[in-house]
């Protein structure tokens, strides 16, 4: 295949010269995995950090991060279901990483955004009824609908190859 494609390339480009080669081998792709996986384990522990100290209790932190490992999951899941269904590629690859560190940041940011609100009655001193709780969780649903709409209008978007669109 290597060498099928150099020819080819030979042939329609004219002459070129290839600068440099790399491949990966299997003790390079274990030390890959290896640093990944401390990498997101001491990305989580950051995490759980920082939502502890913001909201002053580690249940708040174990919650963003079991919230964190959710959405990733779900993700990761949905994507396995649909591989070989959907007409477009869906290998791993560095899109389906950037993908995942999208899913990563949003999630983080609506936890922050929910504790946050969560935080902002408890402190009120108001008597918390479920009434209020319904008000406050259909106030963050929308909020969190139309954020989800407006990014997936913003990525189809340039999934089809309108790049030049700011929603």
């Amino acid at each position: 295949l290597g060498e099928d494609l150099y020819f080819q390339l030979l042939e329609g480009m004219g002459k070129y010269e290839i600068i440099e080669q790399r491949r990966v081998g299997a003790a390079v792709s274990e030390e890959l995995k290896t640093s990944s996986m401390v990498s997101v384990i001491v990305a989580l522990v950051m995490i759980f950090l920082y939502i502890v100290f913001r909201f002053r209790k580690w249940q708040y932190g174990a919650g963003a991060v079991i919230a964190l490992f959710h959405d990733v999951i779900i993700t990761i899941a949905m994507f396995s279901i649909f591989y070989g269904i959907l007409p477009f590629s869906m290998e791993i690859d560095q899109a389906f990483i950037a993908a995942i560190l999208t899913v990563v940041g949003y999630s983080i940011n609506d936890t922050v955004i929910v504790f946050d609100r969560i935080r902002e009655y408890l402190n009120s001193g108001k008597k918390i009824e479920e009434k209020l709780i319904n008000l406050n969780g259909n106030f963050e649903l929308r909020y969190h609908l139309m954020a989800i709409v407006n990014k997936l209008l913003d990525f189809s978007s340039n999934f089809i190859g309108l790049n030049n669109i700011v929603l």
